[in-house]
């Protein structure tokens, strides 16, 4: 159940895991600050994420192509569904793009929320290459989690609460399988030192070799209040009118919480709790499977009609800016010829 089952890789690779606005970028770098190589092309910050998003862009590319590929997006509901020659293909493309961006690095991490969807997909590549993996779950409140996201991308309530439930139950599936980390958005903000310093006993790294001033960066520069922005742990009620939504997500939390106090080595009680509130989860999802479906088909064919209309609105500006270059051109020539007369 912990990282120490690893058996002699070539190469170790950290996935951070969990919902998108789950402090899963706070987490890589704090990753980064214990010497865990991200690649050389991060995605630069931008208002929603000032601080940075520490993803690898010809990573996060190539899932988003994956998904795509598989009719899926980040924010559908279902988990992808991909057909074996999908499977095949991307495999290769996919050992290739670790070639690229890690080379010979021997601890390496990723940090994309998209990875929790499709971590069969990655855990099938990794283990091709003999690299063996440690996993991080970053976990947040998911009230927080829901107001960020209706901020950010203005998804209603009950999706952003559908998601995180889907993409924190993955995770948490991934630990019970092979062990892992839970990190704790409010326990980092809290107590970032003691969080770096867990984590890297979780690595066996050697936190004492990393200078004062790199953890002081990361303590005092990278954290600050605005990173608490979204901090109101309760839910609208006025969203959730007899929904089972809250309560399911408040177990898991709770559950997660748990597993964020232990340095990766469970109580079998905790496991137990665990399985439990996984069951339970997929049993309501099994329940809503039929709507959650259709709701996915009605965004993605939403998406659809958008991106056409954008093409569309983009072809029909090229034209007209043909048309206006062209009658600019006669008539620049027209003033050229009736000059040359003139003389």
């Amino acid at each position: 159940m912990t990282a120490t089952a690893i058996s002699s890789p070539s190469a170790r690779a950290v996935l951070v895991l969990g919902m998108h606005r789950s402090g899963t970028s706070v987490l890589a770098n704090g990753l980064a600050t214990l010497g865990v190589e991200l690649g050389e092309r991060l995605m630069p910050p931008s208002p929603d994420n000032p601080k940075g998003y520490f993803e690898n862009i010809e990573v996060v590319a190539f899932n988003e192509r994956l998904l795509s590929t598989c009719q899926s997006r980040w924010d559908s509901i279902l988990a992808p569904t991909m057909p074996e020659h999908v499977q095949e293909t991307h495999a290769m493309l996919a050992e290739k793009l670790l070639d690229d961006q890690f080379g010979r690095a021997k601890l390496w991490g990723i940090k994309d929320p998209r990875m929790t969807r499709l971590l069969p997909f990655w855990r099938m590549v990794l283990d091709n290459r003999n690299t063996g993996v440690y996993y991080l779950l970053a976990n947040r409140h998911p009230a927080s989690v829901c107001a960020s996201l209706a901020k950010r991308d203005n998804l209603p309530p009950a999706l952003a609460l559908t998601l995180w439930l889907q993409h924190q139950s993955q995770g948490l599936q991934a630990l019970l399988e092979h062990g892992g980390l839970v990190v704790d958005y409010d326990c980092v903000l809290n107590a970032p030192l003691e969080e770096l310093q867990r984590i890297g006993e979780f690595l066996h790294l050697p936190t004492e070799k990393f200078g004062a001033l790199q953890l002081k960066a990361f303590s005092d520069d990278f954290l600050d209040p605005e990173l608490r922005r979204n901090s109101d742990h309760s839910f609208p009620a006025e969203q959730f009118h007899n929904s089972r939504l809250p309560e399911l997500s408040l177990q898991l939390h709770n559950c997660l919480s748990l597993w964020a106090r232990t340095n990766g080595t469970p109580s079998q009680q905790l496991l137990e709790q665990s399985a439990d509130v996984l069951r339970q989860l997929e049993l309501f999802m099994q329940e809503q499977y039929d709507w959650l479906a259709c709701i996915d088909q009605t965004r993605m064919d939403c998406a659809r009609q958008l991106l056409h209309s954008a093409m569309e609105l983009k072809s029909a500006k090229k034209k007209r800016n043909q048309r206006v270059s062209t009658k600019l051109l006669r008539l620049f020539r027209l003033d050229k010829l009736c000059s040359t007369r003139q003389r």
